[in-house]
């Protein structure tokens, strides 16, 4: 949720971010979490399986909105964000069917 904070400030103009500031999906808490799960019941749920490619996502597409921006693409930066977004939501609905199992 920082990382979005992060990049939704610097659409705005509050900070500058580049996307080598940006770590990717393995390297922030999730993607940590995500790859040391051992349990392999949990590992075989299709929400778990589903999770690293919309987590993925997530940091792909906000890497190329730091990118754009950085380049004066503006709306390219906007687009990426609001996929970066959907991104982001297909991940909490995939952790909230976890947790609900």
């Amino acid at each position: 949720m920082l990382w979005k904070k992060r990049l939704n400030e610097m659409l705005a103009g509050l900070n500058r971010l580049s996307a080598a500031e940006l770590v990717d999906h393995t390297a922030c808490r999730l993607g940590k979490w995500y790859l040391g799960v051992k349990d392999a019941e949990l590992r075989g749920l299709p929400a778990f399986r589903e999770l690293d490619a919309h987590h993925s996502a997530v940091h792909s597409h906000g890497r190329r909105a730091a990118e754009l921006y950085a380049s004066g693409d503006r709306e390219g930066a906007y687009r990426e964000v609001a996929e970066m977004e959907r991104a982001s939501a297909e991940v909490v609905r995939l952790l909230d069917r976890l947790i609900a199992r």
